[in-house]
């Protein structure tokens, strides 16, 4: 989980739940930037983990946080990463499976 310290509050990531609309509503801060940046496809993983890495050295270390403490070794920060881009390359999948399968796809392409 990842856990970003926002002043007094924390944003966290949630685990996938049962409902991916609710899912993808959870987590739609996340999300957004993704979408937006790459609108025809799902980023690749590596390339998600160096994000996350790189957006963790911009926070201070305050971004992929171990049980709300930092994580003691470059390898957990790696190893926070990749569950975290698993998690979001799971969520894109799902966010454009219902836009694809969606009313308003249908009406567009009609």
């Amino acid at each position: 989980m990842a856990i970003v310290k926002l002043g007094e509050t924390y944003v966290e990531v949630f685990g996938m739940q049962s409902n991916p609309v609710k899912e993808i509503s959870t987590n739609y801060i996340w999300l957004k930037p993704w979408c937006e940046a790459f609108p025809e496809r799902i980023p690749s993983g590596f390339y998600l983990v160096d994000c996350f890495l790189a957006l963790d050295s911009y926070l201070n270390n305050n971004l992929l946080l171990k049980d709300r403490r930092q994580a003691s070794t470059k390898e957990d920060k790696i190893e926070l990463a990749r569950e975290e881009a698993k998690r979001i390359k799971r969520l894109l999948g799902a966010l454009r499976y219902l836009w694809r399968n969606g009313l308003l796809s249908q009406l567009g392409s009609k």
